[in-house]
């Protein structure tokens, strides 16, 4: 709970806010229309490819590289606290009345509106700013957005690696609803 508190707090703020100021300092209203230009039309279909496909893959790479976070995590990051450990039983020790409110809030901020927040963000705002980069400002992007989960650096490698084809489809397509629809539906798969 105190970790969805500071991200609704936090996160959602800062990044929402800072577009936003960037907006009306740019376009002199409150509007994300003049700041995000990755927003083109795609068929419907197109949805119906990607975001499975991209789903599928980024499960798929979380679980064959578990081995290596577990790894990481043991041998590199072991100086973190047991909670961070999502193996650690820490769970045992709450109220079922405040592991439900814990997941309530899970699903509506974790799995909704932080991946729409950090879309807009890295994929919607940052990534174009990078493409003076040309193709590098897709790795850069990745690489920026695992930084940026820096309360997990031992799955630093494998978001990298999940990642990637999702910001190079957002990338290429000028879409940032494909990589929205994707990270909304892995964070609340997971």
């Amino acid at each position: 709970m105190a970790l969805n508190l500071a991200l609704f707090l936090s996160i959602v703020p800062v990044q929402l806010g800072l577009l936003l100021y960037t907006a009306k300092k740019q376009t002199g209203r409150f509007t994300l229309e003049g700041i995000l230009p990755y927003r083109q039309k795609l068929p419907l279909r197109q949805y119906f490819i990607w975001v499975p496909a991209l789903l599928g893959w980024i499960i798929l790479v979380f679980f064959l590289l578990e081995p290596v976070g577990n790894y990481l995590l043991e041998y590199v990051f072991n100086f973190f606290p047991a909670g961070f450990n999502p193996a650690a039983d820490v769970l045992s020790r709450y109220s079922s009345g405040m592991l439900l409110a814990s997941w309530a809030s899970d699903l509506i901020l974790l799995g909704i509106f932080v991946p729409i927040v950090e879309e807009l963000y890295f994929r919607g705002y940052l990534l174009p700013r990078l493409s003076r980069y040309r193709g590098a400002s897709v790795f850069i992007n990745v690489v920026l957005f695992a930084v940026y989960h820096f309360f997990s650096p031992w799955m630093a490698i494998t978001r990298i690696i999940a990642i990637f084809p999702m910001c190079f489809i957002v990338w290429r397509t000028k879409n940032i609803y494909v990589g929205m629809a994707v990270h909304v539906l892995l964070n609340l798969i997971s």
